[in-house]
């Protein structure tokens, strides 16, 4: 299970609206777009709060997917091909992108891609228009589906220099 999908609470509508086909020795598996509540505590509330939103730790947070295509190979690996995942704070709306795979045992190895937008309301107003549009920033994600780790550090560091390599430039 991908790690933006393990904490759901609910899906709205009666049931997962999916289409599956084998192709080789592979299964191809698209999950049409969804909109769901996640638990408050869920991945997805943590790198909100570090990207500095104000997100309740006691509500649900609503979230809506885009179509997601899996591929699900002999060996149990399910690789992931990229989808958004837009997810609703008190202070509107963001879209992360995700992509990657997990192993049949749970590992991990992910990216999550955050916007301009997002990176903006994390170096304050100070900085705000330093930000220009089109950065994105790609955040490894290594651990499992269930204990996804990021290295909030590194994440730190890499949105800097992103944005130091744009003031010099």
């Amino acid at each position: 299970v991908h790690p933006l999908l393990v904490d759901i609470l609910k899906m709205d509508g009666a049931m997962l609206d999916m289409e599956a086909a084998r192709k080789g020795g592979a299964w191809e598996i698209r999950v049409l777009p969804m909109r769901l509540s996640l638990k408050p505590s869920s991945f997805v509330t943590s790198l909100l709060r570090v990207l500095r939103y104000n997100i309740s730790s006691d509500r649900a947070l609503v979230a809506s997917t885009s179509k997601i295509s899996i591929t699900v190979d002999k060996e149990g690996t399910a690789s992931y091909s990229r989808f958004s995942f837009q997810v609703g704070g008190e202070e509107g709306l963001e879209i992360i992108q995700t992509s990657g795979k997990v192993s049949r045992t749970g590992d991990l190895e992910m990216e999550l891609e955050v916007p301009a937008s997002a990176l903006r309301r994390f170096v304050g107003k100070k900085h705000k228009s330093d930000v220009p549009d089109d950065l994105v920033i790609a955040i490894p994600v290594r651990g499992t589906a269930k204990q996804p780790h990021v290295d909030w550090v590194q994440l730190t560091q890499q949105i800097m220099m992103k944005l130091l390599q744009r003031t010099l430039a």
